[in-house]
This record gives structure tokens, C-alpha cells and sequence, in this order.
């Protein structure tokens, strides 16, 4: 099982990694971007299962990100989280066929979330 983080923030990308490889026994790996760029790259070489995916990143947004991914792979599972839990980003997370959306203000979401999508 291959989980890709798509975030920025150092803290934030460690700290979603520790809470998935200590609550998923199973053996995943985890598989780190800083930035959309890097996870445009990485993906083709890595297939991840599931993407998590912040929105409000550098040059190149999370919602950019996932239209260049979908493009090439359409099948590619992608869940935002996100800091900014506006109706607005929800609602463009649903347009562009994200599985979800997590908030960093309940990030422990994420354990139901990923279960439900690796399923």
C-alpha cells in the first residue's frame, strides 16, 4: 500500500505520516512531496493507492495539482486536507472527483477516511 502527502509544511507532512503509519498496520509506505511539482513527478514513478493532498501550497495549488494528475491518471485517488474548510473549497474538491475532504481543525478524520478509501 503506497500513501502519497502533498504538503508544504515540514511539521504538517511528518505529523500526517506518523498518525497513518502508526494507526495502519499494515505495511505502507508513505511517500513525500513538498510541493505539487514534486508529486506531478513523483506519481508516475510511484502509483500511490491514495493521495493526500493540501490545497494552499507555493506555486502550484493543491486543486492545480490534482487537474494535472487527473489528466494523465484519472483514476488516482485523491483526498484534500486542508486548513481552509470553506463551502467554497469543498465544493471545488468535489469537482475536480476528490474522494474527500479533511480538515486540519479534525485532522483525526483522516484514520475513518483513508480506512474507508483503501478499502
Amino acid at each position: 500500500m503506497k500513501i502519497m502527502i502533498v504538503e508544504d509544511h515540514e511539521g504538517m507532512r511528518q505529523l500526517l505520516k506518523s498518525m497513518i503509519l502508526s494507526h495502519f498496520k499494515d505495511s505502507i509506505v508513505i511517500i513525500e512531496c513538498e510541493n505539487g511539482e514534486r508529486a506531478i513527478e513523483k506519481f508516475p514513478k510511484n502509483k500511490p493507492d491514495l493521495v493526500l493532498m493540501d490545497i494552499e501550497m507555493g506555486e502550484l495549488d493543491g486543486f492545480q495539482t490534482t487537474e494535472i494528475i487527473h489528466s494523465t491518471y484519472p483514476e488516482a485517488k485523491i483526498i484534500f486536507v486542508s486548513s481552509n474548510d470553506s463551502t467554497e473549497f469543498r465544493k471545488k474538491a468535489k469537482k475536480l472527483n476528490a474522494l474527500d475532504f479533511v480538515s486540519k481543525e479534525t485532522l483525526s478524520d483522516i484514520y475513518e477516511v483513508v480506512e474507508k478509501n483503501l478499502a
